[in-house]
């Protein structure tokens, strides 16, 4: 079994926004079968993206997720991201810097109550929220306080499963511990749309046992489980098996951050490589030295990706990070001409932007700085 808890089930659905819905109503179903119906609020983070559904998008701590749509309505909670290069306090190790978030995100439960509390989301590395990879020790002490408060730990696996940080999921590479998970693009290797939840026995167990008494779980959607969707995702875990997914993932995923570092290091735009496997993030600064952002008006990162582009090379810009998330089958020789095409457009964004004064006069302040929160 590929599930990270023994006697795993997995409830299908469309989609990963499908999926990341069904968790927090099975959250809340569980919370209201144990007795404690006012657990409902749901901790999100700042920068996180979990779906366009109107519970995706309110969970979703990117401002454009709800401009103009009247988001969030629901009860969500935000807590600070894990974002040690740019929000951490001078001298700050990352270690020390764990035990802040998780110290802020305690206060956070005891302002708002535990006794309302369901449940708190997390993606392993956040993605669209600039392939931000987590402290060591940052979920082992977020979890703690979850535990301490009897609040659920659900892991959004949706980029980060089958594969893409070197394990089968995320949350085994930065050992997270969670009630729940959510799959979606890797589990049919992107061919047709499928998704699910993967759900803990002691779950299923109370939801199962309250279905029971009220005659039904009222919850599903038209094409859960369907068929040939379900028959191409099982191809798709057996082909995974049998390529040895799993360790190329991580061989080519070393190869890649190693030539990401040889190629960037010391560049004047770049400020920090990171990531894990398969997945990777560039982040462009004004000022290395002060860790000082660029202005936002001025638009690095899509010119660094409009030149990427013009290299061939595929990346997508998130501001000023630049993430790169290669599909499995790639070679090191295309991973050299991957690394290559985004040096270069580095090369031309830095020839076509003079540094001058007034790259940093938005960002509004020298030394570490605070983006998107």
């Amino acid at each position: 079994a590929l599930a990270p808890f023994d006697n795993a089930r997995v409830f299908l659905v469309g989609s990963g926004s499908e999926a990341n819905d069904t968790m927090v109503k099975l959250a809340w179903y569980y919370q209201a079968a144990r007795g404690r119906p006012d657990k409902r609020k749901i901790i999100s983070r700042f920068g996180a993206f979990h779906g366009s559904t109107v519970m995706g998008a309110a969970l979703s701590g990117l401002p454009h997720m709800h401009k103009s749509f009247n988001l969030p309505t629901l009860p969500v909670l935000f807590a600070a991201r894990p974002f040690h290069y740019l929000e951490s306090l001078p001298a700050e190790t990352e270690s020390d810097y764990a035990t802040r978030l998780a110290e802020e995100l305690e206060a956070l439960i005891l302002a708002e109550g535990p006794e309302t509390i369901a449940a708190m989301i997390a993606e392993p590395v956040m993605g669209a929220g600039g392939v931000l990879v987590p402290p060591e020790d940052y979920f082992l002490k977020i979890q703690a306080v979850l535990r301490k408060y009897d609040i659920l730990m659900l892991s959004d696996e949706v980029v980060c499963g089958f594969g893409r940080t070197g394990n089968w999921f995320g949350s085994q590479t930065f050992g997270m511990e969670p009630d729940m998970l959510s799959i979606a693009k890797g589990l049919s290797s992107g061919h047709l749309p499928i998704g699910g939840v993967i759900i803990s026995d002691k779950i299923y167990q109370c939801v199962a046992d309250e279905a029971h008494k009220v005659g039904v779980f009222g919850h599903g959607f038209t094409y859960s489980g369907h068929p040939v969707t379900a028959v191409v995702a099982a191809e798709a875990i057996k082909i995974y098996r049998e390529i040895d997914l799993i360790s190329r993932a991580r061989r080519l995923g070393d190869y890649l951050h190693g030539a990401l570092a040889d190629a960037l290091d010391g560049h004047m735009l770049v400020g920090e490589v990171r990531g894990r496997g398969f997945i990777a993030g560039i982040q462009i600064v004004q000022d290395r030295a002060a860790r000082r952002a660029f202005a936002p008006e001025l638009r690095m990162g899509a010119d660094v990706e409009r030149r990427c582009r013009e290299h061939g090379v595929m990346i997508r810009n998130m501001g000023d990070v630049l993430a790169i998330c290669p599909p499995y089958v790639i070679t090191p020789n295309e991973i050299d001409a991957l690394v290559d095409g985004v040096r270069a457009a580095l090369d031309e964004t830095a020839a076509a932007h003079p540094r001058a004064d007034h790259w940093g006069e938005a960002a509004g302040r020298s030394g570490v700085c605070r983006p998107g929160r």
